[in-house]
């Protein structure tokens, strides 16, 4: 009687064992919800917002103009620059002139002064007219050097203009608001005719073809969790799972306690690792906040 019981319990034993088996088989390694990642626009240059041209939930390719900040100013500010350039510029040839004249006068003065060393060698010619050339030679010097001091004044005054002239023109060009990435408009901030301030978010946008699932694994599964790991992710679908290939992006060095909301009380108490895994959505099929199940490729457990 002893020995029936014994193998009926062993039975009993050996059939758990195979049940609990089987039933692990093909189970998903962690659960979780696809996030995306989000990015906010914002304006780098002050004023009225004259066109949106977004409407939340449409498709943008990037480098799309998708609002235009008021111009109106900055064009006539890159006017006043020109004509500022323009006439700095005229004062430059004008010197530029004046500085050949006087570089004429010295060259003409020199000559003269030559011939007047050789007339005193031949004892033509007076000691005060050499010594009125040499003078007027080193006037026409000292002049020809202050006209380059007022030429290197002025061309610094270009030089500032058209700095000036460059940062207006990249405000003017920052006043067409671009798409940074391809995606999706989810929050329009502000609407045409609204005031825009340099860094003041204008709208939000994601990039929905690819979504992370961040997700948890226990400390024995870590081994087998590594940046980089091919891994599939599945979602319920018409009442059966559709899997994705996906790609593991980042795996957290820190431990933390179950998330409360995701979890049982009994495994809040566990230690876990938090995990983001990339999938591609070129159908659209996922959707942020969606649940999903990670399956590892690599698990000893398979």
């Amino acid at each position: 009687m002893k020995k029936n019981t014994v193998t009926v319990i062993i039975g009993l034993v050996l059939g758990f064992i195979a049940v609990s088996c089987s039933s692990d088989k093909g189970q998903p390694d962690a659960y979780g919800n696809f996030e995306i990642t989000e990015v906010t626009v914002a304006s780098q240059v002050n004023g009225q917002v004259m066109s949106l041209l977004i409407d939340e939930g449409q498709q943008v390719k990037k480098g799309d103009t998708l609002a235009i900040i008021d111009t109106v100013s900055l064009k006539i500010k890159t006017d006043q620059i020109l004509k500022q350039i323009e006439s700095v510029q005229s004062k430059l040839s004008s010197l530029e002139a004046q500085e050949n004249v006087y570089v004429q006068q010295k060259e003409t003065l020199v000559i003269d002064r030559d011939r007047m060393v050789n007339l005193l060698k031949g004892g033509a010619g007076t000691q005060k007219q050499l010594d009125d050339l040499n003078g007027a030679i080193k006037l026409a010097q000292r002049q020809q050097e202050a006209v380059r001091a007022q030429k290197s004044s002025v061309s610094a005054e270009v030089s500032v203009l058209k700095v000036q002239l460059a940062d207006v023109k990249l405000a003017i060009d920052r006043s067409y608001i671009t798409a940074p990435i391809d995606g999706v408009i989810l929050t329009k901030l502000v609407e045409a005719g609204g005031y825009a301030m340099v860094g003041k978010g204008l709208f939000q946008m994601a990039n929905i073809a690819e979504l992370f699932l961040r997700c948890y694994v226990s400390e024995p599964q870590l081994p087998f969790v590594k940046i980089g790991d091919s891994v599939d992710i599945a979602v319920d679908k018409n009442e059966a799972l559709a899997k994705f290939p996906a790609v593991i992006t980042w795996v957290s060095d820190k431990a933390e306690f179950t998330p409360k909301t995701i979890q049982t009380k009994e495994e809040r108490v566990n230690l876990v690792y938090a995990v983001k895994v990339k999938v591609e959505n070129k159908k659209g099929e996922l959707k942020a906040g969606m649940p999903g199940e990670l399956y590892l490729r690599n698990n000893s457990n398979d």
